[in-house]
């Protein structure tokens, strides 16, 4: 995980989605048997999962990675939605609040290129999670480019630099 990414992405939900009380990195933090042990958080909140991948070698002191995040947007229980067409248009409003709240995060993350990313985060993917009774969640899948620049050991520069002439290393 490239700590700069994180950062930038927590940066930009909280300037462009105020409405969110909590941000943290994801770690199963309101299925119900961490529930009980994690510290409680507010709603609505959003958890940024990164996912896993192959990097590729672009340079030699270069490597490239498809990166993947899942945001995840907790808000806390469904309001009055039953019968919500027979409602005035104000109570509709109110009623359906938590579907603007993952919209807003989603509209500030939609092609918008965090510190990290050598591209803009584009959403793949969108999910519901309706296994709560107290909670609705929406996860956001994104891919972006991020490029790292690798590490290179001091024997592998000497093996990079040596050149062999007439049966010798010079």
């Amino acid at each position: 995980m490239n700590t700069q990414t994180y950062l930038s992405i927590c940066a930009r939900i909280r300037a462009k989605a105020p409405i969110v009380k909590d941000i943290d990195l994801y770690n199963a933090q309101y299925t119900d048997d961490n529930a009980k042990r994690e510290d409680a958080f507010n709603t609505p909140a959003v958890f940024i999962e990164f996912l896993g991948g192959q990097w590729e070698q672009m340079h030699p002191t270069f490597q490239a990675h498809n990166s993947g995040f899942v945001i995840h947007v907790v808000e806390s229980t469904y309001k009055r939605t039953r019968n919500l067409d027979k409602k005035s248009p104000t109570q509709q409003a109110l009623d359906l609040e938590h579907l603007r709240t993952a919209q807003k995060v989603h509209e500030s993350l939609q092609r918008w290129m965090p510190d990290g990313c050598q591209s803009v985060m584009e959403r793949v993917d969108t999910d519901y999670d309706h296994n709560y009774d107290q909670l609705i969640i929406t996860k956001h899948t994104y891919h972006c480019v991020v490029l790292e620049e690798k590490v290179v050991s001091q024997y592998q520069e000497v093996l990079i630099t040596s050149v062999q002439v007439d049966g010798k290393f010079e």
